[in-house]
């Protein structure tokens, strides 16, 4: 790490040491001290006893499994930064605390340490610390730390293959599907599964039975015990008193009534399950219901009597059919009437579906389904009885589907192993690394299996696992293209022709889904081959279920396409895959703070998508200036003629961007806007076949700008684009300011901080405190452009004392981040914000 003070009053090549420890020559010197407190990387530790003690705050390079009242012994190679906190700043952190308690107590939060965190944060960018931020900051840190630490790309990718728009799906409900649809198996594979299972014998369940309940059980949990066998679930006592529970609860249903079905829909109209029921008809406690959400509550006050309704049933005939009720259902109108709610057809008909859905549920599932239930990640206790009679019938379904296939014990067998296989393969699973043990063309009796799983009408598994399954078997067994069974002119070299011509197996069944050809251009015999041979190990070395699973929902089939497109396509996933997530992965908790301010202030959907906008924001990347320019080469390679006169004016705004005030950049800003409604207007009259690749840029850009403004306006921040160098940078500029009289920026009392990103220097800050001429700077970068800045501080100190500035002393430092942090920490909230000076 580079730290070095320099100072006016001695030449500037002069170092000056303001902490013990910064100017230590040896990485392995040892600090010692004890932890007066952690959070995460960061460590306050005292030094010496309690005469001679010293207080520092470290920051350490990893997060040190120590606590409060432990001696931390740590190298100074282990630590990012150290600071002294003097006795007066530890008296005034004292004083900030008792205010920040206060400030808690008069919004009626208690301090908690998520609190009080969440209210520095606030106050610290400048945002409303009120009740309604607090608790939205709280909640948006936890989940986004949760969410960061959890993060599966597996998941996540699955879930864009099955058509989620998960950037724009709030990431609550994210974590909520993203549970639901990762628990859910291939039925069908589970039905061939339990086919070809072996039950196991009633002395066998016995044993387990006694074993599990130190007595013998009835026959009812033998059942339960052969069915999780035969399904491969684990066998616990949680897993059959889950099932037995069920079962116990559905037969105490069979006799429910109307009137408590009536209950059940006001505790939760939303999701009537097995175990809501069970609950509202024994009178078990369930929650707290308001008169206001009880759903059949209309003008019906007074309470009726038995005798009441008795006597209202002409009435109540007479109104059955004029609403298109059959009689035969008055029961359950005068159930409705006694808990005076109006009868109406919906409420009727909603009673009515309730109980003969329960009914088809008490008929349909027995402990085989219940077993599969469990498999498949369904909790049927909780789970909406309409939501789990669709997954009862389905797995019925697929049970039949597999009763008429007539497999040998060899086939079992065989089977068995292409189903555990199949299990092996996750999302991110690479599929040349799965081992099918079932050598499918190797035998005859492989052969007839192959016509009798994957050739037949029936389907026995998902296309997607045929092709799991066919992908791996040609992968694994072909490492080299044979050029002599080939024909390298070809414009289909797919998966399935290579099966087919290097005698792994005879595969000539069609595809619903599209093949896509390759063009074959005019290039030599062995470019051709080559370029083959590349596609083909890179598909082989990186296919995995994900990319199959995309391309399958895209409507492309990767068994039947040719190599060269399919190893296109994977590598477009992978870019798409890793510009989604990869940023999110390793975010610190600083950044989680800022980015929880900055959806706060913003009033944000808390979406990966925003999420994502802030976090370039908070790292000055990802500016709209990319996206732009990005355009403008688009223009020159697809020689659109129309756009080139509106893209050279753009081109030109942004190069001639130097040296203006804010409204200036605003206006530019409008500028550039308008051109690119120009060129929408001009693509929309376009007949070009590359209309929505230039649709798709506007689009970006206009969001871009918008958001970026969006999450920058409410901070006083302003995000200012420019080319350098014939490069795309960026600079994020913050102000903290006193007012003078006129309420402008005081010039010689003021904090800047410049956050800049440049294609050649990297990320660096600049941290400028102004004290009546006098300059306090702080640098902060990489090593290399820290070293650069340093080689030139003489200039620069020439430079700002010909404006009349003396430079009171500048810091050099790394890393990047810094000065930023420097800059936050050292500004308080009493000091406003102000952008309006020349930049």
């Amino acid at each position: 790490m580079i730290n070095t003070l320099y100072n006016n009053k001695a030449n500037l090549d002069k170092k000056i040491t303001s902490n013990p420890y910064e100017d230590i020559a040896s990485s392995n010197t040892i600090i010692k001290g004890s932890i007066i407190k952690k959070d995460g990387k960061n460590i306050r530790i005292q030094l010496g006893d309690n005469k001679t003690k010293e207080i520092f705050d470290v920051v350490t390079k990893n997060n040190l499994s120590v606590k409060q009242g432990e001696m931390l012994t740590i190298k100074k190679s282990e630590i990012e930064t150290i600071t002294k906190i003097s006795n007066e700043s530890l008296e005034k952190e004292k004083e900030r605390e008792k205010k920040e308690i206060e400030e808690l107590k008069k919004e009626d939060l208690q301090p908690t340490k998520e609190n009080i965190d969440a209210l520095k944060n606030l106050k610290n960018s400048e945002i409303p610390a009120t009740k309604e931020n607090i608790l939205r900051f709280v909640t948006i840190k936890n989940s986004l730390t949760d969410f960061t630490q959890n993060i599966n790309l597996n998941t996540l990718a699955m879930l864009m293959n099955k058509g989620y728009d998960i950037e724009n799906i709030p990431l609550s409900q994210l974590d909520k599907i993203a549970k639901d649809e990762s628990i859910l198996q291939d039925k069908k594979v589970s039905a061939l599964e339990n086919k070809v299972n072996k039950p196991i014998s009633y002395d066998e369940a016995r044993d387990i039975s006694t074993k599990l309940y130190s007595s013998q059980m009835g026959k009812d949990i033998q059942d339960i015990i052969i069915s999780l066998k035969k399904n491969d679930i684990e066998i616990t006592k949680e897993n059959v008193d889950k099932i037995y529970d069920t079962f116990s609860k559905l037969y105490d249903l069979k006799d429910i009534n109307n009137e408590n079905i009536i209950k059940t829909l006001e505790v939760d109209d939303t999701n009537i399950s097995i175990d809501l029921l069970y609950k509202v008809k024994n009178y078990i406690t369930t929650s707290s219901v308001s008169v206001s959400s009880v759903k059949y509550t209309e003008n019906i006050t007074n309470n009726l009597t038995d005798e009441d309704i008795e006597k209202m049933t002409p009435d109540i005939e007479n109104l059955l059919e004029k609403i298109g009720i059959d009689k035969k259902d008055i029961d359950i109108a005068k159930a409705i009437l006694k808990n005076n709610s109006q009868i109406n057809k919906e409420n009727v008909e909603e009673i009515k579906e309730i109980r003969e859905v329960l009914s088809q549920i008490q008929e349909l599932m027995d402990k085989n389904v219940a077993g599969m239930l469990i498999k498949s990640g369904v909790d049927i206790s909780s789970m909406d009885i309409k939501q789990l009679l669709k997954e009862i019938t389905s797995i019925i379904n697929e049970l039949q589907n597999v009763d008429d296939l007539q497999l040998t014990d060899e086939q079992m067998d065989l089977t068995k192993n292409l189903i555990d296989a199949i299990k092996q393969i996750n999302s991110n699973t690479i599929l040349k690394n799965i081992s099918v043990k079932s050598i499918l063309y190797s035998s005859k009796v492989g052969k007839d299996l192959y016509d009798k799983l994957f050739s037949n009408q029936k389907s026995f598994f998902s296309y997607e696992n045929k092709v799991y399954i066919k992908a791996s078997i040609v992968l694994n067994n072909l490492e080299n293209i044979d050029f002599n069974s080939i024909d390298y002119k070809h414009n289909n070299i797919s998966l399935q022709y290579l099966a087919q011509k290097h005698s792994i197996f005879n595969d000539n069944s069609n595809s619903k889904l599209q093949s896509l050809e390759y063009e074959v251009k005019y290039e030599s015999k062995t470019e051709v081959q080559n370029g083959i041979i590349k596609h083909y190990e890179y598909m082989r070395m990186n296919l995995r279920a994900t990319h199959i699973n995309q391309m399958i929902t895209n409507g492309i089939d990767p068994y039947t396409s040719d190599i060269r497109q399919v190893s296109a396509l994977i590598q477009s996933q992978t870019i798409k895959q890793s510009k989604t997530f990869e940023k999110l992965s390793h975010l610190n908790d600083y950044t989680i703070n800022n980015i929880s301010s900055n959806i706060v202030a913003a009033q944000s959907e808390f979406t990966l998508k925003n999420i994502k906008k802030s976090f370039d924001l908070e790292n000055n990347t990802g500016n709209y200036i990319d996206n732009i320019k990005s355009m403008l080469n688009e223009i020159k390679e697809k020689d659109f003629k129309e756009l080139k006169q509106i893209s050279k004016k753009i081109e030109n705004i942004l190069k001639e961007n130097h040296t203006f005030t804010k409204d200036d950049f605003r206006k530019n800003i409008e500028q550039i806007y308008k051109h690119i409604k120009e060129m929408e207007q001009i693509i929309s009259k376009s007949q070009g076949k590359d209309k929505e690749v230039f649709n798709k840029y506007l689009n970006e850009i206009k969001e871009n700008i918008r958001e970026t403004y969006k999450m920058s306006s409410k901070n006083e921040m302003i995000q200012i684009p420019f080319y350098m160098n014939g490069e795309s940078s960026n600079a994020n500029v913050y102000a903290k300011t006193k007012k003078n009289k006129k309420g402008n920026i005081d010039p010689n009392d003021m904090s800047v901080l410049i956050d800049l990103n440049t294609k050649n220097l990297g990320k660096m800050g600049f941290y400028i405190k102004v004290d009546n001429k006098k300059l306090s700077i702080k640098i902060s970068g990489n090593d290399e452009s820290v070293s650069a800045i340093k080689s030139n501080l003489q200039s620069l100190d020439n430079s700002l004392n010909s404006l009349g500035y003396d430079i009171d002393f500048i810091d050099l430092i790394s890393p990047e981040n810094k000065a930023k942090i420097s800059f936050v920490n050292e500004n308080t909230r009493d000091i406003n914000s102000k952008v309006d000076f020349f930049i």
